[in-house]
């Protein structure tokens, strides 16, 4: 008879094991869940202020196009033509001249 009762009792105990390890998966898949979303979302986000950084760079740049063809406009309507011309090449021609020519030095 002790050896159905410890039989019982085992059981009950295995039974109730079972149910905490149904309960402990369950959770543990719950918050596996909500942190995968969460890494996607911060995934996203990294990639949003990526995406902003290149804008912001791309618009600076514009910017700095924009104000030189604007100082160029004006030394023109002053009729400034050479210095003009001067302006324009020592900010956008000359350090691509400068590049090409660090570069073929660096080919030596």
């Amino acid at each position: 008879m002790s050896s159905v009762s410890t039989l019982l009792t085992v059981r009950s105990y295995t039974v109730n094991l079972r149910g905490r390890i149904k309960s402990l998966d369950q959770s543990v898949t719950s918050i596996g869940r909500s942190l995968a979303a969460q890494k996607r979302e911060l995934l996203q986000a990294k990639r949003t202020a990526a995406n902003l950084d290149d804008a912001i760079d791309t618009l600076q740049g514009c910017l700095r196009i924009l104000d030189l063809v604007k100082r160029v406009r004006d030394i023109i309507k002053e009729g400034r033509y050479w210095s003009a011309l001067r302006v324009w090449f020592n900010s956008i021609l000359s350090p691509v001249c400068k590049l090409n020519i660090l570069l073929s030095r660096l080919k030596k």
